[in-house]
């Protein structure tokens, strides 16, 4: 889903990208314990280590974003920025969020649909604490996450949100042309 992205980003940085369990080329286990947001972050941590990494810009589009911003709060020494994508904080509303995780297990995703599943409001309420640099970038077209997109923007001190217009869920694959430019802009002025 990068493959528009990491050239134009990786000109003069070095761009590491991954998939989430059971995405991608990945292991896909049967166990949906192996789908967990605490096994996602030990991922993330395990990658930065295996690329002798001890800071990094980290981004995701959508559960990619959540899990950035999760990342971000437990280990915020290893985080230098974030480029969130049509993503959001979670949900503090406890009907919300039970809406969203009945559906979450609907989809014919398999056990993997399980890391979609929210159990608190730590993220969202923890927004206020993260100190990296932030660029939240969504869909003009995303209206389930056009106002998470608000939100991440006036609790994150100092993040810059841009609104691609006539994009959907994905900007960075619907409109590589705008989304790029901006990302570099915005790791340029970090």
């Amino acid at each position: 889903m990068w493959d528009r992205n990491v050239p134009a980003l990786g000109r003069d940085l070095r761009v590491i990208t991954w998939d989430l369990r059971g995405h991608g080329g990945t292991d896909a286990p049967d166990d949906p314990a192996a789908y967990t947001h605490d096994a996602s972050l030990g991922d993330i941590e395990a990658l930065l280590e295996a690329t002798e990494c001890d800071r990094a810009v980290v981004g995701g589009q959508s559960l990619g974003g959540f899990l950035s911003l999760a990342f971000a709060l437990e280990h915020p020494d290893r985080v230098a920025g974030l480029v969130l994508v049509d993503t959001g904080p979670g949900f503090r509303n406890d009907d919300a969020r039970d809406r969203w995780n009945i559906a979450a297990r609907e989809r014919p995703d398999g056990p993997r649909r399980e890391l979609l599943v929210q159990h608190d409001a730590a993220v969202l309420d923890g927004l206020g604490r993260i100190s990296a640099p932030s660029l939240i970038v969504v869909g003009s077209e995303d209206e389930l996450f056009l106002p998470a997109s608000e939100v991440m923007e006036r609790r994150i001190p100092g993040a810059r949100r841009l609104v691609i217009d006539g994009a959907g869920h994905a900007p960075n694959m619907d409109a590589p042309n705008e989304f790029n430019p901006a990302v570099n802009d915005f790791l340029e002025g970090m």
